[in-house]
């Protein structure tokens, strides 16, 4: 719409004489939309990544959204050479959760991760809050992706305390 207010034309003319059912503004469209476009930034993000099979680390945190639908964020870390050596942190997305089990939110992470093209077996680490389905030594999501990824080193998320901590002082009255 942008290109046809900038005076494209050919844009235009083929907004001009479509079929008037066909709007693209259904909420169905529209996500499918939103999803393609998320597909091409994610892959145009995770290039070097996949290209030069790099070790990364994932950072996920569970919340719900409006609708009552548990929704797992998903961001990784990794170190880029493209221009200059440095830390490069990329949200990837939501996963929506199903199964609020150690075991379900695993395989949540695992699915999202290989449907990213990246390697699980690449992950060097992992932060999560301190929740004990995902924190868990003996079966919490870390030991569970430590399983797959003997590497992956589990670091609690110190940034999810200092909001807790924020949260709790601007309700004290």
């Amino acid at each position: 719409l942008l290109r046809a207010e900038a005076g494209d034309q050919t844009l235009q003319t083929h907004l001009q004489r479509h079929q008037k059912n066909a709007t693209y503004m259904s909420p169905t469209i529209q996500n499918e939309l939103t999803s393609i476009c998320a597909s091409f930034v994610r892959k145009h993000l995770l290039k070097e990544l996949i290209d030069q099979n790099k070790f990364f680390a994932i950072i996920a945190d569970e919340t719900s959204d409006v609708s009552g639908t548990e929704q797992l964020s998903i961001s990784i870390r990794y170190v880029s050479e493209e221009n200059d050596i440095c830390i490069e942190e990329n949200f990837l997305g939501f996963a929506a959760l199903s199964d609020l089990t150690a075991v379900g939110i695993t395989q949540s992470i695992v699915t999202f991760i290989k449907n990213c093209g990246l390697k699980i077996e690449n992950n060097r680490g992992q932060g999560y809050d301190g929740a004990s389905v995902v924190a868990g030594k003996l079966g919490g999501v870390q030991k569970l992706i430590k399983d797959i990824a003997p590497r992956a080193v589990y670091i609690h998320c110190s940034n999810h305390s200092l909001d807790l901590v924020l949260s709790y002082a601007c309700t004290l009255q």
